[in-house]
């Protein structure tokens, strides 16, 4: 039996990478396929080096506090594939120094500049998991430019700046990024502003109450400031809000397109052909329903292109009135719940395991 195992990261405490990679053990098959799904979480650089016979490089760089970290991305001639959490994600920060408004996204603009100097055109950015919410002016500020005060002074490109900012000079950005090619992937729809916003959702990066209402008036400062400078705007854009805001960036300065994470993926490793060979996909991860769902995106297509494929679901009992997705065959709930040490990690791995041990019983 084939099994193809694609996982979205369990944001917070367990990776697509590590789920997929317990998944086949517990199996205990040879032809288990992982296929990580792309959020920017960990793990999906790792997957598509492999699909894309690539190559590693590395850079060190400046992590969400400013404080220096090793960030792996992968290469193949101009094609780069990397992810902001290298440089800028929430692992990165212990939960109890987690520091909102003094975070930046330095280290992805580094990260971006060391991969045009190594002769990357050609980009796709996974932007999910990240610790900072500064709306990319840290990224911008490492590829060249520079935020101004009232008086002229340039400001640190910190999230607590935002509010500040009057003028922007664009004239030292890296001129090679506009002659290269980007694709931010998301797999969310994270508006910048409002109730679903980039400020609401630091919440889960540690800001308080008073934080996210201090995010939120500073970004609509920044944004109208950039709106009068520049005679335009993406802040409605419906992931303008990915990656704390950076999409926002992306979209603004650097002439990038944003696709769901998904769609990419599955493009990449060629999804139509390697399903051919698959008897059982498992796909799984944390959410509320199906709508927007990369599991379900996935299942949809195993169907299409395999319809004798077996399709089992892994996650979270999600509502009451839950009706399962005719392109699933079977759903095995299991429990969310935040891990706070190495014991409730094992606990929740071993309550994985005897979900899989069931699915094993089902197919065979």
């Amino acid at each position: 039996m084939k099994i193809l195992v694609a996982f979205e990261s369990f944001f917070n405490f367990i990776n697509s990478r590590e789920v997929g990679s317990y998944i086949k053990k517990e199996l205990q098959e040879d032809t288990v396929q992982m296929l990580p799904v792309i959020d920017g979480g960990e793990g999906s650089v790792e997957v598509l080096k492999q699909a894309l016979d690539a190559r590693y490089e590395y850079a060190n760089v400046r992590g969400p506090k400013g404080d220096v970290v090793t960030a792996r991305y992968a290469v193949k001639g101009e094609f780069c594939v990397m992810e902001m959490a290298e440089a800028c994600g929430l692992n990165l920060v212990d939960p109890d120094e987690r520091d909102i408004l003094n975070s930046t996204s330095m280290g992805l603009g580094e990260m971006i500049s060391d991969s045009l100097n190594k002769g990357a055109r050609d980009f796709i950015i996974g932007v999910g998991d990240s610790a900072t919410n500064d709306l990319g002016i840290g990224m911008l500020y490492s590829l060249g430019a520079r935020f101004l005060d009232k008086n002229g002074n340039s400001l640190r490109p910190l999230a607590k700046n935002l509010g500040f900012i009057e003028d922007i000079d664009l004239n030292g950005l890296d001129k090679r990024i506009f002659d290269s090619t980007i694709r931010v992937a998301c797999n969310i729809d994270n508006p910048l502003l409002g109730e679903n916003g980039a400020a609401k959702r630091a919440k889960i990066k540690g800001a308080s109450k008073k934080e996210i209402e201090f995010l939120e008036e500073s970004a609509i400062k920044f944004t109208d400031m950039v709106e009068r400078k520049l005679m335009y705007s993406t802040k409605n854009f419906p992931q303008a809000g990915a990656g704390g805001g950076v999409g926002y960036a992306f979209l603004t300065f650097l002439n990038a397109s944003i696709q769901r994470s998904i769609d990419l993926i599955l493009e990449i490793v060629d999804f139509k052909t390697l399903i051919k060979d698959i008897d059982l996909v498992i796909i799984g991860e944390k959410l509320d329903d199906f709508k927007d769902s990369p599991s379900l995106e996935i299942a949809k297509r195993a169907k299409k292109f395999k319809p004798d494929a077996k399709v089992v679901f892994i996650g979270e009992k999600i509502k009451e009135d839950f009706k399962k997705p005719l392109e699933i065959d079977s759903v095995f709930p299991i429990s969310f719940f935040e891990i706070d040490s190495k014991k409730d990690k094992d606990f929740y791995l071993k309550s994985l395991s005897k979900l899989v041990r069931q699915i094993r019983n089902l197919v065979n």
